[in-house]
């Protein structure tokens, strides 16, 4: 195939709107084969020709209008056919080529989650290490305090603070979910329950704060097409498509 080719398919493909991985999905191949078609490095064949003229409405011939001479155009058509019946173990070393590109990228990939995800553990240590004191400190002076808080005698909240140890794991929750980009890896249960209770004993109104936990599947539903849109834009980027 041509430079003079491949570009144009480049070219439809953007106009379409397609990244390679979406186009490679369409025709039932790999991204890495639309990949060497976009790079000259092979050649569509003519089934794929007519799946690709069809994908982007217009003819073979536009697809294929090139400058070239016919001697020109013969001499890639018998390099391109030569490359076909090339040996098998040249056939095998660009799959391993492929594999190395594959193992590659999942390489990089996952020592970027590795280095964000030490970041986030620090901090997630940091912040959690600092809410378990306020929240020991809170609980000492609430239940030490020989005087009446807030109208209510310190038995109140001794016997009731317990229940803000949840937001240790609450807030633990949360940084994961930032540090992976994923919603629901939110603690949004916990949450509920927190909530529910702290209401409860605090304020005594049980009802109707029980519809907090109605919330939970909605958020997990919401929350699962965030994360699935999240993902394919990382997908992008990562792979330049």
């Amino acid at each position: 195939m041509t430079i003079e080719i491949a570009n144009r398919l480049v070219e439809l493909r953007k106009k379409s709107g397609l990244s390679q991985e979406e186009l490679a999905d369409k025709l039932g191949l790999s991204r890495q084969a639309v990949s060497k078609w976009e790079r000259a490095e092979a050649s569509p064949d003519t089934d794929n020709l007519i799946c690709l003229a069809k994908l982007y409405g217009v003819s073979l011939d536009d697809l294929l209008n090139t400058d070239l001479s016919i001697d020109e155009i013969a001499n890639n058509v018998r390099e391109h056919e030569n490359n076909e019946v090339k040996p098998i173990a040249s056939k095998i070393e660009d799959d391993e080529d492929d594999e190395d590109d594959e193992k590659e990228e999942k390489e990089e990939l996952t020592e970027y989650w590795k280095k964000r995800h030490k970041k986030f553990l620090i901090a997630q240590i940091i912040v959690v290490s600092t809410l378990v004191i306020l929240l020991v400190a809170a609980h000492l002076i609430l239940s030490l305090n020989p005087n009446s808080f807030l109208g209510q005698p310190k038995e109140f909240y001794a016997a009731r603070f317990a229940i803000n140890y949840l937001l240790i794991l609450i807030v633990a929750s949360l940084i994961e979910a930032i540090s992976a980009k994923k919603v629901c890896n939110f603690a949004f249960p916990i949450l509920a329950a927190w909530a529910y209770v702290f209401v409860g004993l605090f304020f005594n109104i049980w009802h109707p704060t029980w519809i907090i936990f109605v919330l939970i599947p909605i958020f997990y539903m919401v929350g699962g097409k965030i994360d699935s849109i999240t993902r394919e834009k990382r997908r992008e980027q990562k792979y330049g498509k």
